[in-house]
């Protein structure tokens, strides 16, 4: 489906604007909340933002669950993170818990254990962190076992299986939060679904569908009752100088000329990058600000959720997230890419927000 016939597609100049600012990050401060035995599912946990955000929630008493890989050597170790989570906890050390549990984004069967797992806890999750991802590169295509392009895979089609499978225990959650890592770099993503799994451009690609996904999850949990307290953010969390560009080893011309995209990225967090104790600020504010938690009947149509946080600045988001047609259009094709309701088993309360 198409964009409705009365949408206006962004500018190419516009889209370029929206994304410079998120070069611009001036140091912020994000006041400490009291979590003391609320429960924080975070992907991507061990390495960069994540962890850092993952110390930081502990530092305000959170139980936490560190999903996480085996990790390659130049990212740290989940148990060393653990260790971490706890030292910082200090004072909730004595009931706090902070666990290390195996789950591998490039996998759907690994993110459907984890959910069950987490499940089969009964416990309500208060935060769920969509975090993990991968810088594409357009060199090759590099597929998962699951046969879908790797970072649309990990960075968006994975998030969404964890997202709908623990949604149960998420509701059980008084003022429950998602909050996806989404990117500035959503705005230069190109909407055309058939470019989702090519790994054409697929980071900026996907990011923008991620955002757009986020929104129509939004509308949906509003329009069900045990489901209409959660809101759900994405944030962008700045240029980041972190082990998401670890991959890459000396710049030559070579090597910038088979893979452009990723080496500006790269350049441009050397020049303008901020630290990652600073980028996950920006999951710890969408998490946990009263601001950014839902609003009254009549604030807007999505109740204070669905919206876009340039570190802890919110902006407006791609116009695609705005445009009915486009939402219900990337719900469908990730709808149709997982078989949910087939291959992957949601509970026949989920099938009716799910599948209508």
């Amino acid at each position: 489906m198409p964009p409705s016939a009365d949408f206006i597609p962004p500018s190419f100049t516009w889209s370029l604007w929206q994304s410079l600012k998120g070069t611009y990050t001036p140091k912020v401060t994000v006041p400490d909340a009291g979590l003391r035995g609320k429960w924080v599912l975070i992907t991507g946990s061990n390495n960069g933002i994540g962890r850092e955000a993952a110390i930081r929630f502990a530092r305000s008493g959170a139980n936490l669950v560190l999903a996480c890989r085996q990790p390659p050597s130049h990212e740290t170790h989940p148990e060393q993170v653990v260790e971490e989570c706890r030292a910082a906890g200090g004072g909730h050390a004595e009931d706090q818990i902070v666990e290390w549990w195996e789950c591998d984004m490039a996998d759907l069967s690994s993110v459907q254990t984890l959910a069950q797992r987490w499940n089969d806890t009964g416990r309500p999750l208060d935060i769920l962190a969509n975090n993990a991802g991968i810088p594409s590169t357009n060199r090759h295509t590099a597929t998962s076992k699951d046969g879908f392009e790797l970072c649309h895979q990990v960075n968006f089609l994975s998030h969404t299986l964890l997202t709908l499978s623990v949604l149960p225990s998420i509701a059980k959650a008084p003022s429950p939060r998602i909050v996806c890592t989404t990117s500035c770099l959503h705005y230069l993503g190109v909407y055309n679904l058939s470019n989702a799994n090519t790994g054409v451009d697929a980071y900026a690609n996907n990011k923008l569908y991620f955002q757009i996904w986020l929104t129509e999850l939004q509308v949906r949990l509003l329009q069900h009752p045990d489901y209409a307290h959660i809101v759900v953010h994405g944030v962008h969390p700045g240029y980041v100088n972190s082990g998401i560009w670890a991959r890459a080893q000396g710049l030559s011309l070579a090597a910038f000329m088979s893979d452009p995209i990723f080496w500006i990225s790269k350049i441009l967090v050397a020049w303008v990058g901020i630290d990652p104790h600073q980028g996950a600020l920006a999951i710890y504010n969408a998490a946990t600000s009263h601001e950014c938690g839902m609003q009254s009947d009549g604030a807007d149509e999505f109740r204070g959720g669905a919206k876009y946080f340039n570190l802890t600045s919110e902006n407006e988001p791609s116009p695609y997230t705005r445009d009915a047609a486009s939402r219900k259009d990337v719900w469908e094709f990730i709808v149709g890419e997982l078989g949910l309701g087939k291959k992957f088993h949601i509970t026949p309360e989920l099938e009716r927000m799910v599948l209508d």
